[in-house]
């Protein structure tokens, strides 16, 4: 350990949770019942776990509403009414998807191991390159998860006000002659919403605020996940760029009696054995370290993977009818769908991007593990090295179902689509 690190103290191990950008997704999760408050050996209360159990009922029931809406009133609304109506009804089943994660033992577990053992926090004190790293995450990830939840935030109050605004414009609020624009449209059993405009108001704010923190804080949350293992590469990366070299170059006799029959004597910087037994422990650490990566990734990749995979899904069938509802080219239409627009798209422009950068940082590692000094070490440690040589060539990678790959590839396939299915939805309204 250098100089530099041993003035950082090991962190605790709930030194993760004290952080703030993890203070500030805790707090909005919990608004969605998505955080686990059972982890660290901390207590989940029954009222807040039976409030996290009945949004299951509520999310489906909401969701069964509006499809009751689109039905009743297919023939009568107008082309973007229904691409609003669908809009809003693969929102509502994103979030619904998103409900029963916290459903699930292995979602407490995953985020426990990344706060508790994974989280670089808990590896700042290792080295001066570990602490700088660390600082340069944490900056990061500071600012993702801040400026993603104010970008969704501000998509969820535009997409309420925008309503409001436009009823107290046309006066539909004292004109009972004249319908009420709402931010999500339902049919109750025997109810018109727009008998009770107020009580459907105050009803969408809970809604709409409530499905952007669950898709929004979900997303940060698996944002955070590949940050950390990005850094956790960057830092295996330089753990094999800076291994030792020898010290001492060493005669080495080698006879070939088959075709010269004489010894030749070549000087070759050799490890001795105190280094060779030094060396042996940094190959051990390396690893142990991409044992970690490894095996976080993949935890992480089977349980998240399904939520990518729609997530995916989503954005293939609501790209286009976020363009269309923007194409009206209103004032209006650009208050109300441009933020949600930019955040929607820019959610998956980053999450690919972050996901590529794995993949393309995790490659690099076989090609740093060939320039170590492996040809001076001795005949055990080579074989260690040729060993860690072989798991390094297998890059690490994030897979939708085990089976798509989460990358810049597939993120310019669904953007392409969705301008395909755009320009064609477009010349039908034409």
């Amino acid at each position: 350990m250098d100089t530099s690190a041993r003035r950082v103290r090991r962190a605790s191990a709930r030194a993760a949770l004290s952080l703030g950008y993890i203070k500030i997704l805790k707090c909005f999760l919990t608004i969605s019942a998505s955080w686990p408050y059972q982890i660290a050996g901390g207590k989940e209360y029954p009222l807040y776990k039976y409030y996290g159990r009945s949004l299951i009922p509520f999310g489906l029931t909401t969701i069964t509403f509006e499809i009751w809406f689109l039905v009743d009133n297919f023939k009568v609304l107008s082309f973007f009414e229904v691409g609003h109506m669908y809009l809003t009804l693969f929102l509502a089943i994103l979030s619904f998807a998103r409900t029963f994660l916290p459903l699930y033992s292995r979602y407490a577990e995953i985020i426990e191991r990344f706060l508790m053992s994974f989280h670089l926090v808990h590896f700042k004190h290792e080295s001066s390159y570990h602490l700088k790293i660390y600082e340069k995450v944490e900056w990061l990830s500071h600012r993702v998860v801040t400026i993603t939840m104010a970008l969704g935030m501000i998509c969820a109050a535009a997409f309420n006000l925008m309503p409001i605004i436009n009823n107290i414009r046309s006066g539909a609020y004292k004109d009972h002659n004249k319908s009420v624009e709402l931010a999500v449209y339902y049919s109750y059993p025997g109810v018109d919403s727009q008998d009770h405009y107020k009580f459907a108001t105050i009803f969408n704010f809970y809604v709409v605020f409530g499905c952007a923190i669950l898709i929004v804080g979900i997303d940060i949350l698996m944002s955070l996940f590949i940050i950390q293992i990005i850094g956790h590469i960057e830092v295996l990366n330089n753990s094999l760029e800076t291994f030792p070299k020898p010290n001492m170059s060493t005669d080495i006799s080698n006879t070939d009696f088959e075709i010269s029959k004489q010894s030749t004597v070549v000087t070759a910087p050799m490890f001795s054995v105190e280094e060779n037994l030094i060396i042996k422990e940094r190959i051990k650490q390396c690893v142990k370290h991409h044992l970690l990566i490894v095996s976080f990734t993949d935890d992480m990749s089977d349980f998240f993977g399904p939520v990518i995979a729609i997530y995916y899904l989503f954005h293939q069938v609501a790209g286009c009818i976020m363009l269309l509802e923007l194409s009206a080219g209103d004032p209006q239409a650009l208050t109300k769908y441009g933020p949600l627009t930019v955040t929607v798209f820019g959610q998956l422009i980053i999450l690919s991007t972050i996901f590529e950068i794995v993949n393309t940082k995790s490659e690099l590692l076989a090609d740093t593990a060939y320039a170590v000094p492996w040809e001076s070490m001795n005949m055990a440690n080579q074989r260690s090295v040729c060993l860690l040589l072989r798991r390094l060539q297998q890059p690490i990678a994030v897979r939708a179902l085990g089976v798509a790959a989460v990358n810049v590839q597939t993120m310019s396939t669904i953007l392409k689509t969705s301008f395909s299915y755009f320009t064609f939805l477009k010349t039908l309204n034409d």
